[in-house]
This record gives structure tokens, C-alpha cells and sequence, in this order.
């Protein structure tokens, strides 16, 4: 069963929905005058704080998050309002993405989390990007993209680990890639990681990604 929630200061499209023991939440800046990149992003997760309590759940229940940010320039200062407006008990798996956000918003946040009768939920999420958080720049073995598509998947599998799967457990992805130059290498990398098992489901979108990184994978995996 599906139900469809709402949050507080939404009037149009529904904010939120509840169904098979997940909960599916987003909100998106609306470009205030006068708000910091910092408002709209505290403003999105408040939105989604009041979406998720309409399910009776709370920021800790998220698994999932997508932040997407309209120009590169401002992921950093949308980043860092993002992890204090979740707060320390609150970890989701995480992809940073620069993509363009409607209206004059430049911030839109849109997340996965799991009700109570979820505590063995049938899939487990993972996401990397080859990227040094100190620096927010590309790790030197990332010099390629082949490499870089490497420690992507190295970083996942160990993601994967921490609930008993690996990247043979992988039943969806969806990657994003920087500049369409690089898709046939990748292409060729990404397919090695799998080999012989069959691909995956995927979707490939090309957009601004965090820092200097060109290749960013979301992944869905579930046990045998």
C-alpha cells in the first residue's frame, strides 16, 4: 500500500510518499532573495524533517540521500550546511551531484529512508566518487578514468561489505559521468568490473559531479 504525504509550506506536488516500509522524501530551494545557498539547504532538510514525521519516522531513518547543487562553485558551503542540518547520528549513504534545479532554487535534497517494520530491508544502498574529502579533489590512483571507475567500485564493495553483500550482489546502478568524452572508456572499465556475471540494470547520466571527479555510481544491491 501507498500513501502519499505532506509536508509543511507544500502546496503543489506531493513532498513524500510512503510505501513497503520505505519512506521517499524531497525538497528543492525556492531562491529566495536574500537566502545563502546554506538557508535554502538548512530550508530543504527542515521540508523533509516535516515529511518524514507525517510517516512517523525521523532524519535518523534515512538511508539514502541525494543532494544536488546548481553549480559547482556551491557544493562545498551546501555540503557542509547539509551535515549539520542532519547532525551527527544521522549517515545516509550520500552522492553530491551539480545538476540543474528548477525555478531559482540552487538546492534540492531528495532521500530514502526506512520505517520501523523496515529493519531488514531487503536492499542495501551504496554510492562513491573517487574523491579526497580534505581536499575535495580526485585520489591519485583516479588519474585515469579506468582507475578512477576502480576506486569507485573498491569503495562500494566496501560499503557492501558492512552488510554481508559484495559487487556480485549488485541489482541496479545508476552512474553519472561528467563529460560524454569519457563514456567509452568507461564503458570498457565498468563492464570489466563485472566480468563474467551479467551487468547489472543501469542508467547513465551525463552532469557536474563533486570537485574534479568525472565518475560517480550509486548502487543497488540485495542478498541472494
Amino acid at each position: 500500500m501507498t500513501r502519499f504525504l505532506s509536508s509543511e509550506g507544500t502546496e503543489s506536488a506531493s513532498p513524500g510518499a510512503a510505501s513497503h516500509g520505505f519512506v521517499f522524501a524531497s525538497a528543492a530551494g525556492s531562491g529566495q532573495v536574500g537566502a545563502t545557498v546554506a538557508d535554502e539547504t538548512r530550508d530543504c532538510v527542515e521540508r523533509i524533517v516535516s515529511t518524514l514525521a507525517s510517516a512517523g519516522r525521523s532524519l535518523a531513518g534515512i538511508v539514502k540521500a541525494n543532494l544536488w547543487v546548481s553549480d559547482d562553485a556551491l557544493v562545498d558551503e551546501a555540503v557542509a550546511a547539509y551535515r549539520a542540518a542532519l547532525g551527527p547520528d544521522c549517515h545516509p549513504v550520500r552522492s553530491v551531484l551539480v545538476a540543474g534545479v528548477p525555478g531559482d532554487g540552487r538546492v534540492a535534497v531528495d532521500v530514502v529512508a526506512a520505517q520501523p517494520d523496515a529493519v531488514d530491508a531487503p536492499f542495501t544502498y551504496a554510492s562513491s566518487l573517487a574523491i579526497d574529502v580534505a581536499t575535495m579533489r580526485r585520489v591519485p590512483e583516479a588519474s585515469t578514468i579506468t582507475g578512477e571507475t576502480a576506486v569507485v567500485f573498491q569503495r562500494i564493495g566496501k560499503q557492501l561489505e558492512a552488510a554481508g553483500l559484495g559487487v556480485q550482489d549488485i541489482v541496479k546502478t545508476t552512474t553519472y559521468v561528467r563529460d560524454e568524452s569519457y563514456l567509452e572508456e568507461f564503458e570498457r572499465a565498468y563492464r570489466e568490473i563485472f566480468a563474467p556475471q551479467q551487468l547489472p540494470a543501469r542508467c547513465t547520466v551525463l552532469l557536474g559531479l563533486a570537485g574534479d571527479c568525472r565518475i560517480q555510481i550509486e548502487a543497488t544491491a540485495a542478498a541472494a
